[in-house]
């Protein structure tokens, strides 16, 4: 997963990529006020970061199967 700041043509990496992950990612999120980002995937794991630093706030594990969507 990583984060990009702008549009079009000025789009740039904001960062290095948000690793964790195991497998392909499915589905992502961004927190109505933009401080945070879930993401799902293959893993069976959702993954909550916190978007200015990039860093892992939080893990949700326990699901049995792969995680294909994820919601505010």
């Amino acid at each position: 997963v990583r984060i990009w700041r702008g549009a079009g043509a000025g789009a740039r990496a904001a960062g290095a990529a948000l690793a964790g992950h195991v497998g392909p990612v499915h589905s992502l999120a961004v927190h109505p006020e933009g401080a945070q980002l879930a993401s799902g995937g293959d893993d069976t794991i959702v993954r909550v970061w916190e978007t200015a630093t990039g860093a892992l706030a939080q893990e949700l594990a326990g699901h049995d199967a792969a995680v294909m969507g994820v919601a505010y």
